[in-house]
């Protein structure tokens, strides 16, 4: 059929080449300079998405975190509340228990004896209205500090006497009132003492030595432990180096470091979003 009116020949074959696209010879070429083009768009593609101050880069970061799932951070919510409640109810399970210590020693002519620490009390046994104070009475394993009107009873398993060998009430008390009574089985405490508090009580035996009293060792000379809740109540020959208060348990604290891991990955996902919304 002609083309443009002529009978096709060399002219006209040419022309019909040029209507159906380049020849067969000429693919591979402009396939190549195809491949190139593609090749330079995406080399300056990832040029800018390197920038973070380039207009691209700002729009990858926008179009990534918009394609996040809203499940993924509810997701990520729920782990952490998960995690977060097991270690909680481990560290219910295994508490850090509170010390109370009383350590009896030498200063000057006196046989001070300090009570440093606290306790978490269970419920007592009994409640006493009974002036009291400080008191060493070793062949029942009595240890005492303070002063107190009256006093609440628990119950403790431990040794029922310490060493030491002589009958003595302090000459001069301050701070609230404890005993330990291992021949009873109880620890005793003011009335007034709430849960958790501080415990810095000192009671003065004037003109006497350890030695005159029958205690001739040093360290540790006896330990209770407290119904229930556990705590421990210690006796120790020897001045306290510094008041120290309960230490937290291991879990708690393994507990605690894994929720900031988790929440700091849900703020920096979300101070992320919200930057990139500002820049929209």
């Amino acid at each position: 059929m002609p083309v443009d009116g002529a009978w096709p020949g060399l002219g006209g074959i040419g022309r019909l080449r040029s209507a159906r696209g380049p020849s067969r010879e000429a693919q591979p070429q402009h396939q190549h300079r195809r491949e190139r083009g593609k090749q330079e768009v995406n080399r300056r593609n990832n040029k800018s998405l390197a920038n973070p101050s380039s207009a691209a880069y700002v729009d990858n970061e926008r179009h990534r975190l918009s394609a996040l799932k809203p499940m993924t951070t509810l997701k990520s919510s729920r782990a952490l509340l998960a995690v977060t409640a097991t270690l909680a109810s481990l560290a219910a399970a295994n508490p850090a228990h509170a010390i109370l210590t009383y350590f009896i020693y030498q200063s000057g002519s006196d046989v001070v004896v300090a009570a440093r620490g606290s306790l978490n009390l269970p419920s007592p046994l009994s409640t006493t209205v009974s002036n009291v104070q400080g008191t060493l009475y070793p062949a029942i394993g009595q240890v005492s500090v303070g002063s107190s009107p009256s006093y609440k009873a628990y119950s403790v398993t431990g040794p029922a006497q310490i060493e030491g060998n002589a009958i003595r009430f302090a000459n001069s008390n301050s701070g609230i009132f404890t005993a330990i009574k291992g021949g009873n089985s109880q620890a005793w405490i003011a009335s007034s003492y709430n849960n958790g508090d501080v415990i810095n009580s000192t009671s003065i035996h004037t003109g006497t030595t350890l030695a005159g009293l029958g205690f001739t060792s040093t360290g540790q000379i006896g330990t209770w432990t407290l119904a229930t809740t556990n705590d421990k109540i210690n006796v120790v020959i020897g001045a306290p180096t510094a008041f120290s208060a309960p230490v937290p348990a291991p879990l708690p604290l393994l507990g605690a470091g894994a929720a900031f891991g988790w929440s700091r990955r849900l703020r920096r996902r979300v101070a992320l979003r919200a930057a990139s919304r500002s820049r929209a």
